[in-house]
């Protein structure tokens, strides 16, 4: 998949993303919203309907009175006369309708007639099949009467009624607000979420999809550039061999065509180790650890015959290999084009002389450190800060004069990397670069 399209797949799962959590927002603050006011409208039809109950099951034979100048209630049950001091802060409009619930006639005022007064009462607002339970606590909060006998649970709504001033009982009602009527308010957005729900695992599933068969493409792509890679370089190899060998029994008149020869059989080389290194992707490195001889690979790099380098320079590649180790562990197929690499840099962006150092040393008894050293124009400090990564090419970033496209460092990090190792750039402008490298010894 090009990585553009994945970019843009991406950007619309993560929009897709949004708009559902938007959505989810929306609809859980709806609820909220709706549930408030179904609460509050039940809450003030369920309290005018207990005062209106009030009155109706009053006792005609015992009666209640006011005196607004002292804020007194007086009552005449079974023919005493009660007296009771209201409060400052007891509205008036509620003191007669609450004052009923103490002259009530007790065989009449039940929370089963209660209930189902309230059932007859109900009005075209309200739901049909609204399930509610009522309780009545005295002042000491013990239960005086409760219906229907069994609370369900899962009510949580709860309204409280103080019901008389000589009694001081408290009525509690308890229900839920019902999801279906929820659900017919809010199907338009529950079903954009479930229908949004539905499209991003959709694209989920095409992209993982897409993913998986991407990287099993890259796989067998790898496999298939490594096998090509590897058939190509043993045959030119073999090549090269025979020309040094015919060089020197060849008259001075055929040496020319055998010298343009090699030069074309460097070049398909070192670009086939190229290729064997940009080969690798975002899938990773499929390495094949061996045990291979360093110094003959540092060696055969250090050969100015394996280059070919213009007349205008003079190339001296000097190689000190200082550690009685010359056998490592590793990928030889990847390690080769990373050395490969820094010793084509150093000649690319040297001037007419130009001097490499390699030197190969232990820096412990589990690693060993290889520094390409050059005496090139060097890298300003603040390119130097991006050397290694991809298709940047430092100072000679829009120089078309040298051939390159930045990734070969970029590569080189990776294969080092991968082998458990590090890679670092030192220069200093005018003087020369330093590129060392450490790799473990197993």
């Amino acid at each position: 998949m090009d990585r553009s399209l994945r970019y843009y797949w991406f950007i619309a799962i993560l929009a897709g993303i949004i708009i559902l959590f938007n959505q989810l927002i929306y609809i859980e603050q709806l609820y909220r919203h709706e549930k408030t006011i179904y609460i509050n409208q039940q809450n003030e039809w369920i309290t005018n309907t207990i005062y209106d109950f009030n009155m109706k099951m009053a006792d005609p034979k015992q009666t209640v009175s006011f005196n607004p100048k002292n804020n007194r209630l007086t009552y005449v049950i079974n023919d005493q006369i009660f007296r009771f001091q209201l409060k400052p802060e007891d509205k008036i409009y509620q003191i007669i309708e609450q004052s009923d619930y103490d002259i009530q006639d007790t065989s009449r005022w039940t929370l089963q007639h209660f209930h189902s007064y309230l059932q007859a009462k109900r009005d075209t607002d309200v739901i049909k099949n609204f399930a509610i339970h009522f309780a009545i606590e005295d002042s000491i909060h013990q239960i005086k009467d409760s219906y229907p006998p069994h609370r369900s649970s899962s009510q949580e709504c709860e309204l409280k009624i103080p019901l008389g001033f000589l009694a001081k009982d408290t009525l509690y009602a308890s229900y839920n607000y019902p999801l279906t009527l929820f659900l017919d308010l809010a199907s338009g957005h529950i079903s954009l979420v479930f229908f949004i729900s539905l499209l991003l695992i959709f694209c989920v599933i095409s992209l993982f999809h897409t993913l998986h068969w991407e990287k099993r493409a890259g796989k067998y792509r790898e496999i298939f550039v490594h096998n090509i890679v590897h058939d190509l370089k043993r045959p030119i190899e073999t090549e090269l061999k025979l020309h040094y060998i015919l060089y020197k029994t060849l008259p001075p008149e055929q040496k020319i065509l055998l010298e343009k020869s090699t030069t074309e059989l460097n070049n398909v080389l070192q670009s086939i180790s190229r290729i064997l290194l940009q080969s690798t992707d975002a899938h990773g490195l499929h390495l094949k650890i061996k045990d291979f001889n360093l110094y003959e690979m540092l060696d055969k790099l250090s050969c100015p015959d394996s280059w070919n380098i213009v007349k205008e320079k003079q190339a001296d590649i000097q190689l000190q290999y200082l550690s009685d180790r010359h056998v490592i562990t590793g990928d030889p197929n990847f390690l080769q084009p990373v050395f490969l690499n820094l010793i084509d840099n150093a000649l690319k962006y040297a001037g007419e002389k130009v001097h490499i150092r390699i030197t190969c040393k232990d820096i412990n008894p589990n690693a060993i450190r290889i520094e390409v050293k050059d005496n090139g124009t060097g890298i300003t400090p603040e390119a130097l800060k991006h050397i290694f990564k991809r298709y940047h090419r430092g100072d000679h970033q829009n120089d078309m004069k040298i051939n390159g496209h930045g990734q070969g460092l970029y590569f080189a990090r990776m294969v080092v990397r991968a082998h458990g190792g590090s890679i670092t750039a030192e220069s200093v402008v005018g003087t020369g670069t330093t590129f060392t490298v450490i790799l473990p010894i197993k």
